[in-house]
């Protein structure tokens, strides 16, 4: 009793200490901002002022997308709009709530694990999360990633619980708000076969089906569209188009174009991780051969992305976890576009991979070490090109090639 005790006051300590290291962040950067002058980088993020704008927007009755460069949910906005009569800071508060959501989910999961196989205890993985410097000042700045993360690992926190209906509900949420998980649906598919909790119960039973007749394929189709399929894809999908065309109905083509279809066409010419971005810098160069070259672009950006997907989801989908975490890491390595904000993606998924992870500690600090020199490289360019003003696009994209092999030396070392 006294070891779980120090157990239960341990994890308390590292989540207080967590929580309140980004607390201080939020209280001194706000201050440390509003001393910066004008034309120098602040430590808020550039998008929390997109979303405040557009929150301000929504609580004056009027289209969020009326901010130029707001691609998101309107739900996004309708979270923040206490930043307008409550605190400029609302929103930052929120995501570093999410951060908070994400750890207790963590912990959840991987005590749920530990049952079934021994590995890291559950807090030092929720450390791996609290404790990355990275992850913290992605919400500090006012990124909204630890919302979307939240959310993703409620999804699998409640199929692990069999708690089908409102897993597909947050799902379809999740999707909605933020588009990119839809690539998980095939392996959440998968994983809810013969030995998901209560699909057994809800099959034919062998006899019943010899009685019945039928052909192979009509068996296995019965077999593969069991209840839970069922009720995952039709109560998803519903939620899904739900919220889709409420948005649509209320703020019409703008929210269509800017907040969803613009995910799935978008190519930045700014320079960014992807090692897609210079060549779409060069099409842009030119009108002509640029609607060509987006064209082609885009479907040599996709095949290689969908049959990746595909392929992980057929192979890992037995260890969900597992599987959404190299499927996200594949999914932004080969993006068209790359930012820092995507890598919390997977990285709120590490954990759960880390407690049992066959890779060993010393190839995971290879694979680290790797990954990271690969993204300060890139950086060093960037700042050039950024703030020296120096023309070093070609540097920058041969640091995004880099970074791209990088990216797949760090999949293969974890798959194996």
């Amino acid at each position: 009793m006294q070891a779980m005790d120090r157990l239960a006051r341990h994890h308390v300590a590292v989540m207080a200490i967590a929580m309140a290291a980004r607390i201080a962040l939020v209280l001194v950067s706000s201050m440390v901002d509003a001393e910066v002058g004008d034309g120098t980088p602040k430590y808020t993020d550039v998008d929390y002022y997109v979303y405040s704008e557009a929150a301000s927007l929504v609580g004056k009755g009027r289209s969020p997308f009326l901010r130029d460069t707001y691609r998101y949910s309107p739900l996004l906005a309708m979270l923040l709009v206490p930043n307008e009569w409550l605190h400029m800071s609302w929103g930052k508060w929120l995501f570093v709530g999410g951060d908070g959501i994400v750890a207790v989910l963590i912990y959840w999961i991987t005590s749920e694990r530990s049952r079934k196989k021994a590995g890291l205890s559950a807090t030092t993985c929720v450390a791996l999360w609290l404790y990355n410097p990275f992850t913290a000042s992605i919400s500090t700045r006012g990124s909204c990633e630890s919302i979307t993360c939240a959310m993703v690992l409620g999804v699998i926190w409640m199929l692990m619980k069999g708690q089908v209906f409102l897993a597909a509900l947050l799902y379809g949420l999740v999707v909605h708000l933020r588009i990119y998980p839809i690539i998980y649906s095939l392996a959440i598919l998968l994983v809810m076969d013969e030995d998901f909790p209560g699909v057994q119960a809800s099959l034919p039973q062998d006899g019943k089906e010899e009685a019945g007749g039928g052909s192979l394929w009509r068996q296995l189709a019965v077999r593969f569209l069991n209840r839970q399929r069922m009720v995952f894809s039709v109560v998803s999908a519903t939620t899904f188009f739900l919220l889709t065309g409420t948005f649509y109905y209320k703020y019409g083509r703008s929210y269509l174009l800017d907040g969803l279809l613009y995910h799935l066409t978008r190519s930045d010419h700014r320079h960014n991780f992807s090692s897609y971005f210079y060549p779409i810098y060069l099409g842009m160069a030119d009108s002509a051969q640029g609607s060509v070259a987006s064209i082609l672009l885009r479907w040599v950006a996709f095949v290689p992305q969908f049959m990746i997907q595909v392929t992980l989801a057929l192979t890992f989908a037995k260890d969900l976890p597992f599987c959404m975490f190299i499927s996200t890491f594949a999914f932004v390595a080969l993006n068209k576009v790359c930012t820092a904000q995507y890598f919390v993606w997977f990285f709120c998924l590490l954990p759960l991979v880390s407690q049992q992870w066959t890779l060993g500690w010393q190839k995971a600090i290879q694979v680290f070490v790797v990954w990271t020199a690969a993204q300060l490289h890139w950086l060093w360019w960037a700042y050039n090109l950024e703030f020296l003003g120096r023309s070093m696009y070609v540097q920058v994209w041969l640091g995004s090639l880099l970074f791209l092999a990088a990216n797949a030396w760090a999949i293969t070392q974890c798959i194996r």
